[in-house]
């Protein structure tokens, strides 16, 4: 065994180094030099070492073609040849590696159709082709030739046509992604097979019709994500048959209907994503206290009607809420929020939410995000001293009134402040010109702002936008050249200089 991984190695691979000339090594079963920094071409004589099991040269530089001379390596087992980049086909030779088992060529740049000699690898169980350029259709044969499959990933290339029914022969598969294609039509009910199947992604293809029932069938299922298709219809009420499940993704389809309440009775359930769809009538979340461990909760850009159900504060491990554009009907704040103390990332943008942005929201002690954009919020609650961990602020689109409050010099770890299309007035707070590090975006246009605009000197800002105000003063310091001052926004309503 030689294991040079992680060893800072740098340079080309080629016959006349000393590794390859020295003779012991032609009886080398292991080679690892993955995560290392080398480039160029790998050389041919890599195939002379005809005892190799494993050869991992992943997670480095190299460029060009496989070697057809790797498909003398009659003993090898595994080829790790991932994060690299690797172009043009798959040679045809690698099908004479009978013996491999793991064979992970992922993200790379290789292009063409899968060579059919690869049919040959009768054991090969864990297969990994994403991130390439591969076009046509999967061929059928993998159902066939490939039965001792535990793991399938295809994912983020150009494969099209339908998903083949084979695929459903595949009976030690735990793990399938189909992600990122072109696929088109539904999923083979043959898929109802795969009882061992442990997690299902096909996202963001062109796959239609409605849920795929046969699904249900897999009880196994941790993971499941339909997200980004041309899925109709209503969830299956019996959703809850899945058990196991942990990640549920069915965002951006056109799902209608209401939320199954029974899918919130499943105890493993950690991800749920039913954002972007046309799912409507009153939001549902049935026994959601069955279901503790959620983490996160996507809800948003669907047709629900009343209000935001208090039954959410009984998720005690919930980090990320997205409840934007629901039709609430000018509801008041949720005043279930202060009990989520390990939330980090909070959306109930467009809304019609009325009332104040309270002040206990800036004691989460985690949170990070928080958008309450286009609602019809009228102010800030009492200023305090919290909220130092949060970096993204967005309250545009409201009827804010009043001065920009104190509460904002307090956090430091802002990256992105977005106050603007209210009614502020006043003087800017100095402190702004403080945020030297952090501060990427500030947007206060179109207010009611007046004065002295802080000189804001900055190495990170990429975006200020002071437009439609009534502010005067230095805009801004750089030493380095920024955009223009049309992406500046500050053409408009304000007079300035650059210095």
């Amino acid at each position: 065994m030689l294991n040079l991984s992680d060893s800072c190695l740098h340079g080309q691979l080629n016959s006349k180094i000393s590794i390859f000339r020295l003779q012991n090594l032609r009886f080398l079963t292991t080679l690892d030099l993955s995560n290392n920094d080398f480039i160029g071409k790998i050389p041919s004589s890599l195939g002379n070492f005809y005892m190799l099991t494993t050869l991992d040269l992943s997670r480095n530089h190299f460029s060009g073609e496989i070697p057809s001379s790797l498909g003398n390596l009659s003993k090898l087992a595994t080829l790790e040849l991932s994060s690299n980049h690797f172009g043009g086909e798959i040679p045809a030779s690698l099908g004479n590696l009978s013996k491999l088992t793991t064979l992970h060529l992922s993200h790379n740049n290789f292009t063409g159709r899968i060579p059919s000699s690869l049919g040959n690898l009768l054991n090969l169980t864990n297969l990994s082709l994403c991130a390439n350029n591969f076009i046509g259709e999967i061929p059928s044969s993998f159902g066939i030739f490939f039965s001792h499959l535990t793991s399938l990933s295809l994912c983020e290339n150009n494969f099209g046509g339908e998903i083949p029914t084979s695929l459903g022969s595949l009976s030690h598969l735990t793990v399938l992604d189909l992600s990122q294609k072109n696929f088109v039509g539904e999923i083979p009910f043959s898929f109802g097979s795969l009882k061992t199947l442990t997690s299902l992604s096909v996202e963001n293809n062109k796959l239609s019709g409605n849920f795929p029932l046969m699904l249900l069938n897999l009880r196994k299922l941790t993971e499941l994500s339909l997200y980004g298709n041309k899925y109709v219809g209503k969830l299956p009420l019996n959703i809850s048959l899945l058990s196991n499940l942990e990640f549920f993704y069915v965002s951006g389809n056109a799902f209608t209907g209401t939320t199954p309440s029974s899918l919130f009775s499943i105890p493993s359930l950690a991800y749920v994503d039913l954002s972007n769809n046309q799912l409507n009538g009153t939001l549902e979340l049935g026994n959601i206290s069955l279901s503790p461990k959620i983490e996160d909760l996507r809800l948003g850009n669907n047709n629900f009607m009343g209000s935001i159900p208090r039954s959410i504060s009984k998720l005690s491990n919930l980090e990320r809420l997205d409840l934007s554009h629901l039709n609430t009907q000018g509801c008041s704040f949720p005043e279930f929020i202060p009990t989520q103390r390990n939330m980090k990332k909070l959306d109930i943008s467009n809304n019609l939410i009325k009332g104040q942005v309270p002040g206990w929201l800036r004691k989460l002690p985690v949170l990070q995000y928080v958008n309450v954009s286009s609602n019809t919020l009228v102010g800030f609650g009492s200023p305090t001293n919290h909220g130092v961990t949060l970096s993204y602020l967005f309250t545009a689109n409201n009827n804010l009134t009043g001065k920009i409050l104190s509460f904002i010099c307090a956090l430091r770890s802002l990256a992105i402040l977005d106050l603007s299309n209210n009614k502020l007035n006043g003087s800017f707070p100095l402190c702004v010109g403080n945020f030297n590090s952090v501060l990427q975006t500030l947007n206060v246009r179109q207010n009611c702002l007046s004065g002295r605009l802080p000189e804001i000197i900055t190495e990170s800002i990429r975006w200020l936008d002071v437009g439609h105000n009534q502010l005067v003063g230095k805009v801004m310091q750089f030493t380095k050249p920024v955009l223009s001052l049309r992406s500046w926004g500050v053409s408009s309503g304000i007079r300035a200089t650059l210095t």
